[in-house]
Parts: C-alpha cells; structure tokens; sequence
C-alpha cells in the first residue's frame, strides 16, 4: 500500500501535476496530562515558570549524568528509539524505559505544546493546547548540540518544547 502511494506521488512530480499537502482532519487529539499554561500561547509555553522549575530541580537518576537541561529544544538525530508519553516531568521513569530498551544510550525529556485537535487550515487551524510531556530514547548520546528541533507549524499552531532535559546512560 505505501509502495502505492510513494509511486503514485512520484508520478504526480514526474508529470508537473501539483501535489497537495495533507490538511488536518480537526479530529481530537490526545488530551496530554502537563499543566495547562495561560495564556496559550507557544511564547507563554516557553516562558513557563512552572516547566523551567521542574526542569531545572529534577533528580538526574542513577546510572545517567545531565547533558543539558531546560531548554526550549528536543534533541532530534538519526538514532530515534522510540518514545512514551508520561503523566508527570519524571526523569526516573524515563531512565527506566531506556534502561529496559537494547541500545538506549541516552534520553530527552520534556514539555510539548501540541494541539487539541488536528489543526484543518479551514475548520481548526489554531485550536487550544494541550501539554504533553514526552520521554524521547536515543541510541546515541545527547549534548546541547543535538537539541535543536524547537517545534513546527501545524497550520496556524506553534508546536513548541520547554523545560527540555537530556541525560546520557553512564
């Protein structure tokens, strides 16, 4: 099916036709379970005096040694492992994911501002936000050089990240 697709979209370059980006479905997204930040904007989001305070007075957990901490980026790379979406900033839980994962080396941790509902250009294209708070694992260490994605457009919506910690496995 996705052999379908990729060649159908590459004929559709090779013959000049335009190809359209996907648009939003306004669909309900996952309801996060950070603190919700007033007022919702991805400044405000950056600025939070609650996500800089949990980052910066988080416990780094046994076994892992801080690479960087509160920043407004996640680390982005080509040695992606997976990643889960926790309840509370806690980096214990995310070092245990890592510890229990094959070739984790390292892991970001961090607050995300993402929408509420898949942002349509027409329908929904700046809905509310929810904040997710992510546990990203890394098969490669994390420095301050690697934390570089800030977010993205989704339409009108400002993806942004806060209160971003990396920790390498020792």
């Amino acid at each position: 099916m996705k052999v379908a697709f990729l060649v159908s979209g590459l004929a559709a370059l090779a013959s000049g036709m335009a190809v359209e980006k996907r648009d939003g479905t306004c669909a309900m997204q996952p309801l996060g379970s950070g603190p919700s930040v007033i007022p919702d904007t991805p400044t405000a989001f950056q600025n939070s005096a609650t996500f800089s305070g949990l980052s910066t007075s988080a416990t780094t957990p046994t076994n892992y040694t801080r690479a960087f901490v509160n920043r407004n980026a996640a680390t982005q790379g080509t040695r992606y492992m997976g990643s889960t979406l926790l309840t509370t900033y806690a980096p214990s839980q995310c070092a245990s994911f890592c510890s229990q994962t094959t070739g984790c080396a390292a892991f970001n941790l961090y607050f995300e501002r993402d929408p509420s509902l898949d942002p349509n250009r027409v329908g929904c294209p700046n809905p509310t936000s929810v904040t997710n708070i992510k546990c990203i694992l890394w098969g490669n260490a994390v420095s301050n050089e690697t934390a570089t994605n800030a977010g993205q457009s989704r339409n009108s919506f400002q993806v942004v990240v806060a209160g971003s910690n990396g920790y390498n496995r020792n």
